[in-house]
């Protein structure tokens, strides 16, 4: 934030990023002697910490004043070198930072000074310019204050629109808590920002009414979405976000991949919704089954990608391993564990034909992530293994007691080395998957906020649906 004077007329500039999605907000605006229009600007976008300049020797009045507000609103304040708020590199810093052609000096948020003046402070304090990876990837956009109904801290409170810090588990202390029927972790996110974000246009108003309205008409799709399709999104925002961190793995490349094999049915179930008129579909078209099909059609060689390099039979065993014919160390390594799985089944055979025991049913074949391939039987069971010297008990717990033999023991830990180092060698080819899915990432960010808007929708849609009292 930056308090100047403008013509007279005391004027704030403030700027806020979000780096998970690479964006530069700023606004300019006018202020009164209460410092309200701030003070519903960190509502409206949930500021955590805010930036201010420090006061010099004199106490300064506006910056006491911006202190008690923010104080008001729990945001944490961090003190800031008025020679860091310098528009000198401001221009050049932005246009290594922007996305586009266009020159910054012909954007208009670029005419706000004190709001580029706060922009200066925040590029500096998150070191934007030191990594690379950043160029040509933020977006500016020109924060507008009075698109939303203006909230205070005290409005907040009183209207129990956000639970608080005494409210411990009890959804139902606030309004959050009884509309947040969201399935997924974005549209939690956008639900907190939407109450925090009162809409005052009439227009859009009646689209999200009439969006709810088609959702609580139609329980069979209502449901479908919720529990076929929305509860399995997993937050691409998140993962784009280990993507340029470089922290992704393969894990995460096939969450995506789950995720966009299920879109082609999730399109079909919205061309299903139940509508009365024409402009009802067009809606529903607009803001969901149009960006979905694209979405859909931009991913495509994505799936061929995965489809084609990660071997997919291995997730039901939970394992995320790049396919054994993409490399010929991996082919014999991935032989070798073939082998000793049949070993370690082999093994489990013969124990339950020298017990007695029917195996699955009776004696389980085990990976313990302690003692690696184990077996394990009841309890009631466990005194077959007993005065067996063949047989090593390993410990007892409540699903049974687990053991196993010296064959099946030097079996296990050959696997678990062979596995290890399968890992390795795929480690290179990994990286190269992974590589190539980030570059995703713009078009999984958009689809993200589509999936969020519909869960919201859904959302509100159940909580109708299922009030005593209609809404």
């Amino acid at each position: 934030l930056r308090v100047s004077q403008l013509d007279g007329v005391r004027t704030l500039g403030t700027a806020f990023a979000d780096a998970s999605i690479r964006k530069i907000g700023v606004s300019q605006f006018a202020e009164n002697d209460l410092f309200s229009n701030i003070e519903s600007l960190i509502i409206q976008l949930g500021v955590k910490e805010c930036l201010i300049q420090a006061e010099g020797k004199t106490a300064d009045y506006d910056i006491s004043k911006l202190r008690q507000v923010l104080e008001r609103c729990n945001t944490v304040i961090t003190e800031r070198k008025s020679s860091e708020f310098s528009t000198k590199d401001i221009e050049q810093d932005l246009t290594r930072l922007l996305n586009g052609d266009q020159p910054i000096v012909g954007l208009p948020a670029f005419d706000s000074r004190i709001a580029m003046s706060a922009a200066s402070g925040l590029v500096r304090y998150l070191d934007l310019m030191r990594d690379p990876s950043n160029f040509g990837h933020y977006t500016l956009e020109q924060y507008d204050l009075g698109q939303y109904m203006r909230l205070d801290a005290s409005a907040v409170q009183a209207l129990s629109l956000l639970p608080g810090p005494k409210d411990g588990g009890n959804k139902n202390t606030s309004l959050l808590g009884l509309l947040n029927k969201c399935k997924t972790g974005q549209g939690s996110r956008l639900i907190g920002q939407w109450l925090k974000q009162p809409l005052t246009n009439l227009h859009e108003i009646k689209k999200r009414q009439t969006l709810v309205e088609l959702f609580v008409n139609d329980i069979t799709c209502r449901q479908s979405l919720q529990e076929q399709y929305l509860r399995y999104m997993p937050d691409m925002h998140r993962i784009c976000k280990r993507f340029h961190k470089k922290t992704a793995t393969l894990e995460d490349v096939i969450r995506v991949y789950q995720a966009a094999i299920r879109i082609p049915d999730l399109i079909e179930q919205l061309e299903g919704l139940e509508t009365q008129e024409l402009a009802q579909s067009t809606l529903v078209k607009e803001l969901y089954i149009d960006p979905l099909r694209k979405f859909d059609n931009d991913i495509s060689k994505f799936r061929e990608m995965v489809e084609q390099t990660i071997d997919l039979e291995q997730l039901k065993n939970h394992q995320y391993v790049i396919k054994p014919e993409y490399d010929e160390r991996l082919q014999m390594l991935y032989n070798k564990i073939s082998q000793l799985t049949e070993s370690l089944d082999e093994e489990h055979e013969e124990v339950g034909r020298d017990l007695g025991l029917e195996c699955d049913k009776k004696l389980h074949l085990e990976n313990n992530p302690t003692y690696g391939y184990c077996l394990r039987v009841s309890k009631a069971d466990s005194k077959l293994i007993e005065r067996k010297s063949a047989y090593t008990e390993l410990s007892t717990q409540k699903s049974g007691v687990f053991f196993t033999t010296k064959t099946l023991k030097r079996h296990s830990i050959e696997y678990a080395e062979t596995r290890e180092q399968y890992q390795r060698t795929q480690s290179s080819l990994v990286a190269e998957v992974v590589a190539i899915a980030a570059t995703y990432s713009v078009v999984l960010e958009a689809v993200d906020d589509i999936l969020a808007h519909l869960d919201v929708i859904v959302s509100f849609a159940h909580v109708s649906a299922n009030s005593p009292a209609s809404y």
